[in-house]
């Protein structure tokens, strides 16, 4: 008797039809049965940059928590997207300690601009195939430049609250004209967007694109993020902060 896979179509009977239907579905991997990310795997070191920025956020969080910030529109307590935007602003602003950690970035990028300046070295003969190398690990904050990130944040708080209690002090003019309310600053708005499967963070005002971190933080540069092609251009350097 012919197997089943010897016969074309025309020679299989109705129920040796539905007989290889079933087998061929057997035989498919379903989606449950596909390799699942080992949880246990170490996770990713990220940049020098990236830390400070996590860093900063971080210290910005904790002194609205202890300051009892509440949103101004919903009445709900401080999250990490409110410090993001707190964070963002006092960068802006020029904050100190933010400051030595976009000078690091700076140092680096500059040195890295300086070896791709320099002259090409004269043509050598071809060298033997190089051994696979292992991946360099990334740079991250040494302890000493932590704490000193972590002494200027709290000597700028400590100053911002002694101007604060200065302030109340004072007493009020009498029959003085209301001053002029300040200037309202629009703080940058940034939107999580997945982007060639990836996630990131998008400034739709000038289409800045960064990495988006797994807790939502801003991670690494990617590039500037084009709306009508839906593609990010990473020939763009990072902007250099103010």
């Amino acid at each position: 008797m012919a197997s089943l896979q010897s016969k074309t179509i025309g020679e299989l009977t109705g129920a040796e039809l539905l007989q290889l239907l079933q087998s061929l579905s057997v035989a498919q991997p379903t989606k449950s049965q596909k390799a699942k990310k080992d949880p246990d795997a170490p996770k990713k070191e990220v940049s020098a940059g990236v830390a400070a920025w996590n860093l900063f956020v971080g210290e910005v969080l904790e002194e609205l928590k202890a300051e009892g910030w509440t949103h101004p529109e919903t009445g709900k307590p401080v999250t990490r997207k409110d410090a993001m935007a707190e964070a963002s602003k006092r960068k802006a602003e020029g904050n100190a300690d933010y400051a030595a950690a976009s000078a690091a970035r700076r140092a680096k990028r500059d040195e890295q601009l300086a070896k791709k300046a320099a002259p090409a070295s004269p043509a050598k003969p071809a060298p033997a195939p190089p051994s696979p190398e292992k991946e360099k690990p990334k740079k991250v904050l040494s302890p000493e430049h932590l704490a000193k990130m972590q002494a200027a944040a709290k000597a700028s708080r400590l100053k911002r609250e002694e101007a604060k209690k200065a302030s109340a002090a004072k007493p009020a003019p009498v029959a003085a004209a209301p001053p002029s309310p300040p200037p309202v600053e629009e703080e940058e708005e940034w939107i999580r967007k997945t982007i060639s499967g990836k996630k990131h963070l998008w400034n739709p005002s000038n289409n800045h694109c960064y990495r988006c971190e797994a807790d939502g933080s801003q991670g690494e540069w990617a590039g500037l993020y084009n709306p009508k092609t839906q593609k990010i251009d990473d020939s763009v350097e990072e902007p250099q902060d103010e």
